[in-house]
């Protein structure tokens, strides 16, 4: 239900670049905790899994590294709006937005996964990840307590860091390897 609420939200404020600007803002500071967790420069390819119709991770991707990303989804419309809103922010050389489901194998090469919190099946898209990437790198959002029931849960894996987060439907960020 929250999934879904969340991305008719996003298709309706991506037809703004003031209201896409608006939803990402919360993202900025979250972004950078995330990076700490791991290197990411000009020679990573990072593949962001489930981007939505506001690709907000992977355009604060861009433009804060010098890294190429793939915002991947399985909703074409999600897809369409993210290829609207990735041209508004003059990012297209930069960003691919590309119709895939993540349980299946991506075409292209990839050093770095970035798993969304609305993404799922989880565990399937995570094992894919795992026999077709190496070395293996992945971060990964962890809905908080009280909406992990709203969203798929996370495999258990060994975690190498962790970043925390003061957002409502998220508490951390996990980096696996």
């Amino acid at each position: 239900m929250i999934r879904r609420v969340i991305a008719r939200l996003e298709k309706i404020a991506a037809n703004s670049r003031a209201l896409s600007a608006l939803y990402m803002m919360p993202y900025n500071k979250v972004l950078d905790r995330e990076l700490a967790l791991t290197t990411v420069g000009e020679d990573d390819v990072v593949l962001n899994i489930g981007c939505g119709a506001i690709p907000f991770t992977a355009i604060l991707l861009a433009q804060k590294t010098d890294a190429f990303v793939y915002a991947i989804d399985r909703d074409r419309h999600a897809v369409r709006a993210a290829k609207r809103v990735v041209r508004k922010h003059k990012l297209e050389d930069r960003i691919e937005v590309v119709l895939h489901d993540a349980a299946n194998p991506f075409p292209h090469a990839f050093t770095l996964a970035f798993l969304s919190l609305q993404a799922q099946p989880k565990a399937k898209i995570v094992k894919t990840l795992q026999e077709s990437m190496q070395p293996f790198r992945l971060l990964a959002r962890v809905p908080a307590g009280r909406y992990q029931r709203f969203y798929d849960t996370f495999p258990d894996l060994p975690v190498k860091k962790n970043a925390f987060h003061y957002m409502k439907a998220f508490e951390k960020t996990v980096y696996v390897e």
